[in-house]
């Protein structure tokens, strides 16, 4: 058997997303027989991770869980990357890649499109209560 290519991400919204989570500083840990967030907890705990950060752990030999860290609180790293918009600090980040041209061609379009989309929700409901 040969091995397989590693799945390619075609959604530039999750391609965005996991260019920006791949920035951030990433911790490993080994599960103790917990449940994997509660485990992920207890590490930034102890180890006083500062957000944002990923944390992966490693559940047994074939298995592991990202988790992304925010101000907000403890996320799956996979909503994340599909969500990244709603997080200050991941927006904050994409707005410097993208001015700092960190980003790839195929994606600053797109990023670009986001962060307005973005602007012009926030503006658009600021005026819609007033």
């Amino acid at each position: 058997m040969s091995a397989q290519a590693p799945k390619k991400l075609k959604n530039p919204r999750k391609q965005i997303g996991a260019e920006i989570l791949s920035r951030l500083p990433t911790y490993r840990f080994e599960n103790e027989g917990q449940v994997p967030v509660t485990c992920a907890r207890m590490h930034v705990k102890l180890e006083k991770i500062k957000s944002p950060a990923i944390i992966i752990i490693r559940r047994n030999k074939h298995t592991i869980d990202r988790f992304y860290l925010s101000k907000n609180g403890m996320f799956s790293a996979d909503y994340a990357e599909y969500n990244y918009f709603n997080f200050f600090e991941l927006r904050e980040l994409l707005q410097k890649l993208v001015q700092q041209g960190e980003i790839r061609a195929e994606l600053q379009q797109h990023c670009i499109l986001s962060l307005a989309n973005h602007v012009y929700e926030k503006y658009n409901y600021e005026f819609a209560w007033v």
